[in-house]
């Protein structure tokens, strides 16, 4: 949808799914209660559709886990002024898309960082 460039830090995000079975014999692991990692809505939704249509789950739950992954976010600003803590702040975009914008606070000036979105 958008074309972001090299070193972009974001959130990661996946589910975890419990699924408890009426009986250990109808599950696949062969306990009574099952847990499944799903890294996309369209895993976690067919996920789901199944466990509500097998009369052999008697409950399932799932739970949004997310963390910051910067691992490939860039470490200087624009000027070339190295990105250290208390030396740089963000702030979410006004775009809306969900990135954050950083700000280089070296010396007494604030200077943002180019948007990630041609559309900021």
């Amino acid at each position: 949808m958008f074309d972001y460039p090299d070193g972009v830090a974001g959130w990661v995000c996946w589910w975890r799914v419990t699924l408890t079975w009426q009986s250990g014999q109808y599950s696949p692991t062969g306990e009574p209660v099952q847990i499944l990692d799903v890294t996309s809505p369209r895993q976690l939704r067919q996920l789901v559709l199944a466990a509500r249509r097998d009369p052999h789950i008697r409950d399932y739950r799932y739970f949004l886990h997310r963390h910051w992954d910067a691992t490939d976010a860039s470490r200087h600003c624009p000027r070339g002024h190295e990105l250290m803590p208390g030396q740089a702040g963000g702030r979410p975009c006004r775009c809306g898309v969900g990135h954050f914008v950083t700000n280089c606070h070296k010396g007494a000036e604030l200077r943002l960082m180019q948007p990630l979105v041609k559309l900021c």
